[in-house]
C-alpha cells in the first residue's frame, strides 16, 4: 500500500506566489515564489503542486525557463499546472524539470488531446485537475480559464479522466477553496467510490483533524496552500499526525 502523500500546493500569477479565497480575482501576494520553493525543500516535503493561475486567462504559455529555476531546487517530486494545450507544453515542462503536468480544461473540450498526452507520456505524469461547485443541488465544473460547465456531476467527471487515462486527479473544492473549514468530504466519498486512481484532496485544509477527514473520506493523499503558509502547521506535522491516526505516511 503506497504511503500517504502530503503536498504542499504553490499558487503563482506568473510573477509571484498568490493566495485565493473561492477562485476569486484579484489574487492576494504572499512572495516570492523562489523564497517558498527554498523553504519546502528544506522542509524534506514529499511532493509539490505548483499552479499558475493566470496562464490559461491570460492565453500564453507556460513559463518554462522560470519553472526550471524553481525545480532546480527542489528534490521531490514536482507538478505544474497551468496553461498546457498542446503535447509541446508538456514536453517542455517535463524538460524545465516536472514530473508531472496538471491538465484543467481539456479534460471536457478537447479529451483527445488528453488521451493523446497519457500515450505518449504516460500515465504517471498526467494529473487531471478537476475544480467542483456544489451550487443549489447542481455540480459545476470550473475550468482554469474562467468558464463554467453546469449539470455534469463531478464523480463522472472524475471516471472520464480514469477512462482516458490520467494516473490520479487533483479534487478542488471551489467553495472551500482558501476558508480554513475543511475539505468537502462528500465530494470526496461521491468522486473516490467509483475509481481506482488517486485522488488528492485539495481546498479548504485548516486543522490537522481535517487531513483525517479527507482521507477517510477516500483521498489518497491530501495537498494545502493556504495552511502552510498562513498557520503554524507545517506538511511534516500532518504526516505525523496521520501517522498517529493509523495512516501510513512518510515522517
Amino acid at each position: 500500500m503506497l504511503k500517504i502523500r502530503v503536498i504542499p500546493v504553490l499558487l503563482w500569477d506568473g510573477k509571484q506566489a498568490v493566495q485565493s479565497t473561492n477562485f476569486k480575482r484579484p489574487h492576494r501576494p504572499v512572495g516570492s515564489m523562489m523564497q517558498h520553493v527554498e523553504n519546502y525543500e528544506q522542509r524534506n516535503i514529499d511532493e509539490l503542486i505548483i499552479l499558475d493561475v493566470e496562464a490559461t486567462r491570460e492565453n500564453r504559455e507556460p513559463l518554462y525557463e522560470a519553472i526550471k529555476e524553481y525545480t532546480s531546487q527542489l528534490f521531490c517530486p514536482v507538478t505544474v499546472g497551468g496553461g498546457i494545450h498542446k503535447l509541446e507544453d508538456i514536453t517542455k515542462l517535463l524538460q524545465a524539470g516536472a514530473d508531472k503536468v496538471a491538465i484543467n480544461t481539456s479534460l471536457l473540450d478537447n479529451p483527445s488531446f488528453v488521451a493523446d498526452a497519457v500515450q505518449k507520456f504516460g500515465a504517471q505524469a498526467i494529473v487531471a485537475s478537476i475544480n467542483n461547485i456544489y451550487d443549489h443541488g447542481i455540480n459545476i465544473i470550473c475550468n482554469s480559464d474562467g468558464t463554467q460547465t453546469q449539470g455534469i456531476p463531478t464523480r463522472r467527471v472524475c471516471k472520464y479522466a480514469e477512462e482516458l487515462g490520467c494516473g490520479e486527479i487533483l479534487l478542488t473544492d471551489v467553495w472551500a477553496n482558501g476558508t480554513y473549514q475543511g475539505y468537502n468530504t462528500d465530494c470526496i466519498f461521491e468522486c473516490s467510490y467509483d475509481i481506482s486512481i488517486p485522488i488528492i484532496a485539495y481546498g479548504g485544509c485548516g486543522t490537522l483533524r481535517h487531513v483525517v477527514d479527507a482521507l477517510r473520506a477516500g483521498a489518497n493523499a491530501v495537498a494545502a496552500s493556504s495552511m502552510f503558509l498562513h498557520r503554524d502547521i507545517t506538511p511534516k506535522d500532518v504526516s505525523r499526525y496521520i501517522q498517529k491516526e493509523g495512516f501510513d505516511a512518510r515522517v
